[in-house]
């Protein structure tokens, strides 16, 4: 039995583990990813962190969500990845941030979580991620994660524009190609 969440419950995990980043904790942050099989490091995995907004209006109220900043990384060799501290970057008095949208992605790969297969806890360090291998699927776990990818959730968002995040976008483009689907761009445009 497999101890599985869904992408998009991993994506809620995600934000909870930052929720309640402020501008005294806006990074840096850091982490590592690892082969939920072999436990190896896996390079060249896409992070992105995709940061919303609400403005303050005049009258007192907020505006509707509005993108305000990304930042991407992929990972090293050893499976390591650091995003800069944004403090600066994301100061505004007049702006209320929310926690930030995180997602791990590399093509042929799916986030798989923190758990083991028998459902105990692998790492207490929160900043483990762990993929899994699209072939190493069970036909159930291709059904979970199946249209529930918080990665092209993320990059198909109306107000997260396509040119903020430009490595997410072309892993996600390269996948698609894999796949005989149309681009992301060719998708957010309707075609």
């Amino acid at each position: 039995m497999t101890s599985r969440t869904k992408p998009a419950a991993l994506l809620a995990v995600a934000l909870a583990t930052f929720a309640g980043v402020g501008l005294s904790s806006a990074g840096p942050f850091r982490g590592r990813v690892l082969d939920a099989k072999t436990r190896q490091p896996v390079s060249g995995v896409v992070v992105t962190f995709v940061w919303v907004r609400q403005v303050w209006l005049p009258d007192g109220t907020k505006s509707d969500d509005q993108f305000h900043k990304a930042f991407e990384a992929i990972t090293d060799a050893q499976g390591r990845w650091m995003l800069p501290n944004a403090a600066d970057q994301l100061a505004n008095p007049d702006v209320e941030l929310e926690s930030p949208a995180l997602v791990f992605f590399k093509p042929g790969y799916v986030h798989w979580g923190d758990k083991t297969e028998n459902g105990n806890d692998l790492f207490r360090d929160p900043t483990i991620t762990l993929m899994k291998r699209r072939t190493e699927l069970t036909e159930q776990e291709q059904r979970d994660v199946s249209g529930d990818d918080p990665a092209w959730q993320l990059a198909t968002d109306p107000i997260v524009p396509v040119s903020a995040i430009p490595l997410l976008v072309k892993a996600l483009n390269e996948e698609r190609r894999r796949q005989g689907l149309p681009s992301l761009q060719d998708t957010k445009r309707g075609r």
